[in-house]
């Protein structure tokens, strides 16, 4: 039996950021509002200090409503120019103006993930936001202050935001609006004598100061005290806060305050894998470095190929892009072919550290034999290629090419494999390492349509299995591993070196049944909910669940009928 109180209890997982119906009156305006809208078939969530203002006059804190306006969000997948249209036709409605739209690149296209218009409706300020989770858009709010919502009749708060106005606290649990939120913080304290929660007031003021030093923010106007104090009580810190902070700056982002407070309560955490969770040795006979050498050629050869495709499709297409470069035909073609010859590489050329005449014919322009020189050569062409997506990821594998190369000859390795339910490791899994998948961080200012889906593994249902040397300090292999509905265990796809492949798995298999869980294969099932985040995998399906509120997402491993019929068959 399962002992785990996870399981299928999500509200368990929330905690006090469960979203509770709750109850007190509201101004009139708010329900004219949201009948508005009604009329135009759409349901909105609408917030905003009248909102949360009316809960505190309901609760006897304040004697009047000292907050006005209104916030109304909208999904972002409905046609907001058709909305603005009709919205724009209504007598009542005066000053629409469109004043933000964020778009994120995705390939060479653009991909738009919010939008902002205001309009004035019965003398009453509002912002219509389109977005990608209206329902739990108060999962987003930078404090907890204002996690109140009205939507389909109904109100709804956060249990945190409820017990925090009981104490008169102001805690920051989305930093991300930086100085704008450190501005809000100081005049709610002076409007409605509130005091900051001191720890979420310090990552606010954290943040700020990594914002700083990564952009360039001016914020020597802003007395924010004696920071150097303050920097010594961080709630993250190391590669953890790094991660959390390039996290939560995504545009595609969302549910930011949900994701601070689970990594602050250890909310991801599931004692259901405490008998799985640890390190364990392994000794791998086998020459490694010769092998490892030839996958990442073959690896560096395909993502320059694509990219390189990739490229040629969009010089030559009808809507080329005006400030995309032409491509240098002779430098991609002495790259191909220095590539297309190193992955031929036989084991006695490797130990030599000279490749036969035949190879070095068969290049394109003429190359030194030594491989060494040949992969210090390599890199500073790949470097002036220009490359858009891939140059980090293939200056890093040129480097760690002539790493192994250097380091060449039969060796007898031990391996440590390391079963985590850690938030850094979770958010890791494909961050900083020798590959590439779409659970991949990336940096402020590198955007990706991916971003949101890495903080669905910040879930009790969630592990990463990773092989390293002794020493632990480079990945060389990972496996998700997810929690099934009936408490089996299951295997995602596995990202690294390809020869130690085999090697993790059946590992990994003998240490998940010598620990008394069950490992699914094949017909797998379904995986426990994950709530908010839609889940990445590469082996099952991704299913949404109906519900009023949350968004809940499973991941389906069984077959599909289909095809299940067909191969019983």
């Amino acid at each position: 039996m399962l002992k785990s109180s996870y399981m299928e209890n999500k509200n368990g997982w929330l905690g006090l950021m469960q979203i509770k119906r709750i109850n007190f009156l509201l101004p009139e305006i708010v329900k004219e509002i949201n009948e508005l809208f009604l009329e135009l078939n759409l349901d909105v969530v609408i917030a905003g200090g009248i909102i949360s203002d009316s809960y505190l006059l309901d609760q006897e804190i304040i004697s009047e409503i000292k907050s006005s306006d209104i916030d109304i969000f909208i999904n972002i997948k409905v046609d907001s120019d058709k909305i603005i249209k009709k919205l724009n036709s209504r007598e009542n409605i005066s000053d629409l103006t469109p004043v933000q739209e964020e778009k994120i690149t995705a390939t060479y296209s653009k991909e738009l993930v919010s939008k902002r218009v205001t309009f004035n409706y019965n003398g009453y300020d509002c912002d219509l936001l389109f977005c990608t989770n209206p329902q739990t858009k108060v999962w987003d709010f930078d404090l907890t202050f204002r996690q109140f919502m009205y939507f389909k009749d109904e109100l709804y708060a956060t249990q945190l935001a409820i017990n925090d106005i009981k104490d008169k606290l102001l805690r920051v649990l989305n930093p991300v609006n930086n100085i704008i939120t450190l501005k809000r913080l100081t005049k709610f304290k002076r409007k409605y004598n509130f005091k900051f929660e001191m720890k979420s007031y310090n990552l606010l003021l954290n943040y700020i100061m990594w914002l700083d030093k990564k952009q360039g923010l001016e914020i020597k106007d802003y007395k924010i005290g004696n920071y150097n104090e303050r920097k010594r009580r961080q709630l993250f810190t190391g590669q953890l806060k790094e991660y959390y902070y390039r996290l939560i700056s995504q545009k595609k982002a969302h549910g930011r305050a949900l994701i601070t407070y689970l990594l602050i309560n250890n909310n991801y955490y599931n004692d259901y894998f405490n008998n799985l969770l640890g390190t364990y040795h392994i000794e791998y006979d086998t020459n490694l470095n010769y092998s490892r050498f030839i996958n990442k050629v073959k690896d560096l050869h395909f993502k320059i190929k694509t990219e390189f495709q990739d490229k040629k499709e969009v010089i030559e297409s009808k809507n080329r892009p005006k400030d995309i470069v032409d491509i240098d035909w002779e430098d991609w073609k002495r790259i191909f072919s220095m590539l297309e010859q190193v992955s031929e590489l036989e084991f006695r050329e490797f130990l030599k550290g000279w490749l036969n005449d035949n190879k070095v014919d068969n290049c394109y322009r003429w190359h030194s034999p030594k491989i060494g020189k040949l992969l210090v050569n390599l890199k500073g062409f790949i470097d002036d290629l220009g490359l858009n997506y891939y140059k980090n990821y293939a200056i890093n594998l040129c480097d760690q090419l002539l790493e192994l190369f250097n380091t060449r000859g039969p060796d007898n390795f031990e391996f440590k494999i390391t079963i985590s339910q850690e938030p850094i490791d979770l958010l890791s899994i494909s961050t900083d390492q020798n590959w590439t998948s779409c659970l991949e961080l990336p940096d402020p200012d590198s955007q990706r349509t991916s971003a949101a889906r890495i903080a669905a593994n910040l879930q009790p249902n969630t592990l990463v299995a990773y092989i390293t040397d002794l020493k632990g300090e480079e990945w060389l292999g990972r496996v998700i591993i997810r929690l099934l509905r009936n408490g089996n265990l299951t295997l995602e796809k596995y990202y690294g070196e390809p020869i130690l492949k085999e090697v993790l798995f059946n590992k990994l298999e003998k240490i998940i049944l010598d620990s008394d869980y069950q490992l699914s294969k094949g017909e797998a099932g379904q995986s426990c909910v994950f709530v908010e985040w839609e889940p990445y995998s590469d082996q099952g399906r991704v299913q949404s669940l109906n519900n009023n509120l949350y968004r809940e997402y499973y991941i389906d491993y069984s077959l599909p009928t289909v095809i299940k019929s067909r191969f019983e068959k």
